[in-house]
């Protein structure tokens, strides 16, 4: 198996694209951002399409902050 650390250990990607295609960008982001996020919401839109990528530690940030969404805001 030809897997990179960030596949096995890292945030889903895919989890988090999908989540933030469902709900949009402008919610979550400004959780993000709260949490430290240095992207702009344009970015996070380009990731949240497949776009772009986010460097690893905008990655852990935006995966607390869905993570806290889901746990918390319901």
């Amino acid at each position: 198996m030809n897997e990179t650390p960030e596949a096995r250990f890292g945030p889903d990607i895919g989890g988090l694209r999908d989540y933030l295609c469902h709900v949009g960008v402008s919610g979550p982001y400004l959780h993000f951002a709260s949490l430290g996020g240095e992207v702009s919401e344009f970015d996070l839109d380009a990731f949240a399409h497949a776009l772009t990528d986010l460097p690893p530690t905008q990655l852990a940030i935006l995966d607390q902050a869905i993570w806290e969404i889901l746990q918390f805001d319901r």
